[in-house]
């Protein structure tokens, strides 16, 4: 009688530690997915960008004249981009470059002959910022997140034994690291 009370106590062991390991995991691997959809939110919306960037490069390239449209020599690379395998805090970065390097131009442009349609790409340009910036702080949310239930216990145990990796957030910074001056510009 008492070997039943035993195997049985065992039993109710084993299976609520079981209910908890399959609990922790399924959380930690939501999150994987949480974090792979905000991927390609990201991704998406960078897609949008570059394209607006590029009708905003043909518009800069039809309306200014002479000297004005020999800076736009420093534009040629963005048509390169897309070649090169880039993370995406790499061609967020590329794109902000570029953002930025259009709008000087145009700044600095005498002449432009149309300036209602550079203003509306460049309307839409702040409306998909705004987003982006939204995305990346929920990616960076569900990474936290991930990384809270990663690194505690009985997280961390599970996560080794499942052999899930440690995430970084949207700009690739390791934390852990010895380096203090990450943050570049």
């Amino acid at each position: 009688m008492i070997l039943f009370y035993i195997i049985t106590i065992l039993i109710l062991i084993l299976s609520l530690l079981g209910t908890i390991y399959v609990t922790i995991y399924n959380n930690l691997k939501e999150k994987l997915l949480k974090k792979k959809q905000a991927e390609s939110e990201i991704d998406q919306t960078l897609r949008e960008k570059y394209d607006i960037l590029s009708k905003i490069k043909t518009i800069l390239n039809t309306n200014l004249k002479g000297k004005d449209a020999i800076n736009l020599d420093t534009l040629t690379k963005m048509e390169k981009i897309t070649e090169d395998k880039l993370t995406s805090f790499e061609f967020y970065r590329s794109l902000i470059d570029f953002e930025n390097k259009m709008i000087k131009i145009r700044e600095n442009a005498k002449k432009m002959t149309s300036t209602k349609d550079f203003e509306i790409e460049m309307e839409k340009i702040e409306d998909i910022n705004i987003k982006l910036s939204g995305e990346i702080r929920y990616y960076n949310d569900v990474i936290s997140s991930y990384m809270k239930m990663y690194s505690k216990f009985p997280g961390n145990i599970i996560s080794k034994t499942s052999r899930l990796k440690e995430l970084k957030y949207f700009d690739n910074k390791n934390l852990d690291d010895n380096i203090e001056k990450d943050f570049q510009i």
